[in-house]
């Protein structure tokens, strides 16, 4: 044999070795399911799975929901496997079973199982493919925000409607007398700036008589940290969870502060003209600003409001999905028998192989140079 036919059968060996030995190697299931609004409050959730397991023949996935107690399950309902292994489904009002309940306050962990084609069941079964359970130390605490960012968002509405007749008041008298419920709804009666604005001797609010920014200051994600365990989803979420609220709160203070200076407006039609802004800064205390007009609202402290901190906080009851998986090929193969790892061990040995091969020319070039 030649040098040059060596040196070929060896690069052959090692460009048939290697790649086979790289599909077939392990890979790791990594996914997510997140509960959202979609007619109602927490009533759906987005299944976002990478190298998913393929199933079994007559064999397909389906999602499961389970009580805080783990005597309630709720199927989610079958989940297709695309060819690269993905996972992407959404439970929601055009899925079977969907009830429009609050899935965050109904359940506390997940699971994925093989189940029969088409069988339906109303239970899990044994073959658990996939699992996560929200700390259980943060989860009461996660619900109570959700609540309470609603509750918020509910008391802005308010406000924001009684700003709203602002710009169209007959008089400077009429147009105080709304900025005045305004501003005490967003300090509430133990705020320094809270008090008789119109000068008229009755003190007037709207909402629920606490003030919007106490309930901000109270909305904090400490509790849900502090139960956490060091989850790393808990964590960063509730970091963007309280930028939101910090931002939420400084366009709330610049709405009163911009409504008690326009109380001393002497102009009429300059009043109407600047009361607008008091409804927008409430808005967007609500709902956010795309503040660099990137077409998305972000959780940062200059963009994110209490919308957003609802967001989060959802997300920080994230369910992590992550487990070994069937290793996913690129295209379909024979059904394979045997012991599963012989493949990746002939394909070392093939490699293994390459290698002696090498060293055997390098011998056999070096004897010939000697005996020439």
């Amino acid at each position: 044999m030649t040098k040059l036919k060596l040196i070929l059968s060896i690069l052959f060996i090692i460009a048939v070795a290697i790649p086979t030995l790289y599909v077939h190697a392990a890979t790791s299931t990594t996914g997510t399911a997140i509960i959202f609004d979609s007619l109602s409050k927490s009533d759906a959730i987005v299944f976002s799975i990478e190298n998913a397991a393929s199933p079994d023949s007559g064999k397909e996935l389906v999602g499961w929901l389970v009580s805080d107690d783990a005597k309630t399950n709720k199927s989610t309902g079958a989940m297709t496997v695309s060819d690269s292994g993905a996972v992407a489904y959404t439970f929601n009002q055009s899925s079977t079973g969907y009830s429009g309940n609050n899935l965050l306050d109904s359940f506390a962990s997940i699971v994925i199982t093989l189940e029969a084609i088409g069988s339906n069941p109303m239970t899990p079964s044994s073959n658990i493919v996939h699992s996560y359970s929200i700390p259980s130390g943060s989860l009461s605490h996660i619900r109570k925000l959700t609540a309470d960012f609603t509750a918020i968002t509910s008391q802005i509405n308010i406000a924001i409607t009684e700003a709203n007749k602002a710009p169209s008041a007959s008089s400077l008298a009429a147009g105080n007398q709304v900025l005045e419920k305004v501003v005490n709804a967003i300090e509430g009666p133990n705020g320094s700036k809270y008090g008789d604005l119109d000068t008229n001797g009755t003190t007037e609010s709207v909402g629920d008589g606490t003030g919007l920014l106490v309930h901000l200051s109270a909305a904090t994600s400490a509790q849900a940290v502090s139960g956490a365990e060091g989850n790393t989803t808990v964590i960063t979420h509730s970091k963007l969870v309280d930028t939101n609220t910090v931002h939420a709160s400084s366009l709330l203070a610049q709405a009163r502060d911009e409504a008690i200076a326009l109380s001393s407006e002497t102009d009429l039609n300059i009043y109407k003209l600047n009361a607008a802004r008091i409804s927008v800064l409430l808005q967007n205390a609500r709902d956010g600003i795309d503040a660099d007009a990137s077409g998305t609202i972000e959780s940062t402290s200059v963009e994110g409001a209490v919308r957003q901190a609802y967001v989060e906080t959802q997300k920080m009851a994230t369910f992590n999905l992550t487990s070994a998986a069937t290793p996913v090929t690129p295209a379909p193969e024979a059904p394979s028998v045997g012991d599963p790892l012989v493949p990746v061990s002939i394909k070392f040995v093939l490699v293994f192989a390459a290698f002696l091969l090498t060293l055997g020319t390098v011998s056999l070039l070096a004897r010939k140079r000697n005996l020439s």
